[in-house]
C-alpha cells in the first residue's frame, strides 16, 4: 500500500467519524459550531441534519454554499419557521422540494410552494396528507400529470376532486384515483368498467362486492386476481 493511499483511507476514516459526531444529538453545541464550518460538506450536512443544533446554527447553514446543505436544513424538523420560509424561496429547486417534504414547513409554505415554477416540488405539494384540501383541488386542475396523479394519490383529497380526476384523459391519474380509499363508491363503481384502469378498482376495499363478482370474473388474470385478494371478495 502506498502512503497517498495511506492517507486518503485515513482522510475517508476521519471525515467518517466526524459525519457521525456531527450529526449525533448528544454533540455539545461548540463543537457542533466548529462543524458547521468544516471544509467537508458532507460533514456539515450531518451538523444541518441533526435535531439538537440550535436555530441559530440552522439560521447560518441555510445560507451555505452548499444545496445539499441547505436541504438538510430544511428537512430538519427542528429547523426555525423564518428559516423555513427564506428556504422556500431558494433558487435550487431540490431545497424548494426538501421544503415542500418538511415536516417544519408551515401550511402557508405549502400553499406558496403550490404555485412553484417546477412541477416537482408542486408534485410534492400535492402528495402531503396536510396540505390544505383547497390547495389540492387548485392543483388537480395542473397541467402536469404527475402533479394531478400525486393529488388522486393523496388520502386527504376531497371527494369532489376525486370526481373530477376520475374523468382525466391519464389513465395514470384515474389509476391513482381508483386506488384512493377515499373514492365514493359509485366513482368506483365506473371505474372498474374502465380497460385501463379496473385491475386497481379491483384492489381498492371500497369497491363493492357485486362488482367485485363481476371483476373476479374478467378475461384479464390480473383484474380477477386483484378483485380475489380484495378484502372484501366473497368467500
Amino acid at each position: 500500500m502506498t502512503q497517498n493511499t495511506m492517507t486518503t483511507d485515513e482522510d475517508t476514516t476521519t471525515a467518517n467519524i466526524w459525519r457521525q459526531v456531527a450529526g449525533n444529538i448528544s454533540t455539545p453545541e461548540d463543537v457542533l459550531r466548529a462543524f458547521a464550518t468544516d471544509a467537508d460538506a458532507t460533514v456539515r450536512q450531518a451538523v444541518a441534519g441533526n435535531r439538537s443544533a440550535p436555530p441559530g446554527l440552522l439560521r447560518v447553514l441555510a445560507t451555505d454554499a452548499s444545496s445539499d446543505v441547505r436541504q438538510c436544513v430544511a428537512y430538519n424538523p427542528t429547523t426555525p419557521e423564518d428559516t423555513i420560509h427564506a428556504l422556500a424561496e431558494d433558487a435550487d429547486l431540490w431545497v424548494r422540494r426538501a421544503v415542500a417534504h418538511s415536516s417544519a414547513a408551515p401550511l402557508d409554505v405549502l400553499c406558496e410552494l403550490a404555485s412553484d415554477t417546477d412541477h416537482r416540488v408542486r408534485w410534492t405539494v400535492a402528495g402531503r396528507p396536510v396540505t390544505p384540501v383547497n390547495v389540492l383541488r387548485v392543483l388537480a386542475h395542473d397541467a402536469e400529470v404527475s402533479v394531478r396523479q400525486y393529488v388522486a394519490d393523496n388520502p386527504t383529497t376531497p371527494e369532489d376532486a376525486l370526481r373530477q380526476l376520475a374523468a382525466d384523459a391519464s389513465s395514470d391519474v384515474r389509476w391513482s384515483v381508483a386506488c384512493n380509499p377515499g373514492t365514493p363508491i359509485d366513482v368506483l363503481r365506473v371505474l372498474a368498467c374502465d380497460v385501463r384502469v379496473r385491475w386497481a378498482a379491483a384492489g381498492n376495499p371500497r369497491t363493492p362486492v357485486g362488482v367485485l363478482r363481476q371483476l373476479a370474473m374478467n378475461t384479464s388474470s390480473d383484474v380477477r386476481q386483484g378483485a380475489t385478494r380484495n378484502p372484501l371478495a366473497p368467500a
